[in-house]
This record gives C-alpha cells, sequence and structure tokens, in this order.
C-alpha cells in the first residue's frame, strides 16, 4: 500500500459528507490537508476535527 504519510492531500466539499470524511481518512493516514467548500462554517468545522486529530489543515473558501 502506499503511503501518503508526510504529502499534501486536497478534498473538495471538506465541509461535510463524503468530502469531509476523505479529509478525515487523509488526516488520519498521515497528510497533511487542504479543503475546500462553499460553506465557511462547516468548513471551519471540519478544520477543527483534522486539527484535533493532529493533523495540518488549511481551508480554502470558494465563492
Amino acid at each position: 500500500m502506499i503511503s501518503i504519510r508526510g504529502k499534501i492531500a486536497l478534498a473538495t466539499g471538506g465541509g461535510r459528507g463524503i468530502g469531509k470524511a476523505v479529509a478525515a481518512s487523509f488526516a488520519k493516514e498521515g497528510a497533511s490537508v487542504a479543503i475546500c467548500a462553499r460553506n465557511r462554517g462547516e468548513l471551519i468545522g471540519t478544520a477543527k476535527d483534522i486539527e484535533e486529530a493532529g493533523s495540518a489543515v488549511r481551508c480554502l473558501e470558494s465563492r
């Protein structure tokens, strides 16, 4: 299996649903995560979850 530890992963639609689950999975596997979504509040919630899990996260709000 290929390791993503130390890599940067981008999850679109990271505020909720499948995008949020994918972002959390990337973080769990050791990647730094960039997430984007249309809803800033949902992005912030996902970012907090990822940070609490110990991974770096960056929010990119689409407009």
